[in-house]
């Protein structure tokens, strides 16, 4: 019996989707071939196996970046189990704080590698911004405050100074503060 017209159109359509090559979930399967190491002499089942694969990615990131390296596709899955590393890159002036949206055992660490067990599409990489170390010492009197930490690039004003504005150091001798001496940064001492 000949096959002919819509009939041989249907079953075409049946055995690509039989042999896998139709489209599902989206995306296009691809022929493939498999090629017996020996003469086809026996009945043989091809049985398809699957690898579950969870989404990688990272969330908006502001002062710095987020790059992911691993066995990462180019659409971001990674299959489970598999090691990917999230690295945080930041810019001039700050410094890696934490990850949120990773697995806990690597919040706090950069780069964060680890096997791939769920999703992680969202993760963010947060910044501090530098700090810059002040420091008030004083001879003759106890200072308001001994190391402070500013954010670097401020042009806020900082208060200063020492508990005594005068100090007597010998019978009928003292000393007077008077303005400090600043070394290792401009600034303009306001009494």
């Amino acid at each position: 019996m000949a096959i002919k017209g819509k009939e041989r159109k249907s079953l075409g359509i049946l055995a690509a989707a039989l042999l896998g090559l139709g489209a599902w979930g989206g995306l296009e399967a691809r022929a493939q071939t498999v090629t017996p190491t020996t003469a086809w002499t026996n009945p043989a089942t091809i049985t398809w196996n699957w690898t579950q694969q969870y989404k990688v990615g990272t969330g908006s990131i502001v002062n710095g970046s987020a790059e992911i390296t691993g066995d990462v596709d180019s659409e971001s899955y990674v299959d489970q189990g598999d090691e990917v590393t999230f690295t945080a890159n930041a810019d001039d002036h700050y410094h890696f704080s934490h990850w949120t949206g990773l697995p806990a055992s690597v919040t706090n660490v950069n780069p964060a590698t680890f096997n791939v067990s769920a999703a992680w599409t969202n993760a963010i990489a947060n910044f501090a911004i530098d700090q810059v170390a002040l420091t008030q010492t004083s001879e003759y009197s106890t200072v308001s405050w001994d190391t402070s930490n500013v954010n670097y690039g401020s042009t806020a004003a900082i208060d200063v100074g020492t508990l005594d504005t005068y100090v007597t150091n010998a019978p009928g001798q003292r000393v007077r503060r008077a303005a400090p001496t600043i070394t290792g940064n401009e600034a303009t001492y306001n009494p």
